[in-house]
């Protein structure tokens, strides 16, 4: 891979209607009945030497809370991944992986959440990312503002956003420093929130 000049803002995938309305409503469906399987999400790096550490929660950087996805649901995400990976590769402009590593997991950001810029590639994991995706499926219309996603040049010194709109995904490489705008939530119901699927590709 090679970098890109470090004042580029980073290439992006983007496309709608990536799973069929029937699968985005159920995944939505099946994240209601699972309020509770929802954790407080933790940090798990030095943000200005990108070092992975113990992972913990801490509120000043991140607020949202996650659960771990069914298997089934990683085939999902997976397959649809491997069906557009030309295309990706080609909107990225590196060549994509010959055999990923898969993960997911179901993230929702309540009213005030957020998440500050961080990156996703970190040195200390036994498998480096080198493709974030995030999947939005939240109630249409929006019932909440905000939660954007913010991505930036590697210098940090510009940016792009990414509106999170229902089912609609966003790839980009995950050396760019990225962050979640504040959600705003005014009914404060669980069900109003910020839904979305964080997928990385590892090699």
């Amino acid at each position: 891979m090679t970098f890109p000049p470090t004042s580029s803002l980073p290439p992006l995938f983007i496309k709608g209607d990536w799973l069929p309305e029937s699968l985005c409503t159920r995944l939505f469906e099946e994240s209601l009945a699972s309020e509770n399987d929802y954790v407080e999400a933790k940090v798990a790096y030095n943000r200005k030497r990108g070092i992975l550490k113990p992972s913990i929660v801490e509120p000043r950087i991140r607020q949202a809370s996650k659960r771990k996805l069914p298997g089934e649901w990683t085939k999902i995400f997976a397959d649809r991944v491997l069906a557009e990976k030309d295309d990706i590769a080609e909107a990225l402009g590196f060549r994509f992986p010959a055999q990923p590593h898969f993960q997911v997991e179901a993230v929702h950001t309540g009213d005030g959440g957020r998440f500050d810029i961080h990156i996703d590639t970190l040195r200390g994991r036994e498998k480096a990312r080198v493709i974030t995706g995030v999947y939005y499926y939240s109630r249409a219309p929006l019932p909440f503002t905000g939660g954007e996603l913010n991505l930036f040049s590697l210098d940090r010194r510009s940016s792009r956003g990414v509106a999170p709109t229902r089912n609609s995904i966003v790839f980009f490489s995950s050396i760019f420093p990225h962050e979640i705008a504040p959600v705003r939530v005014p009914t404060g119901e669980f069900a109003d929130g910020r839904f979305s699927v964080n997928i990385w590709l590892s090699v």
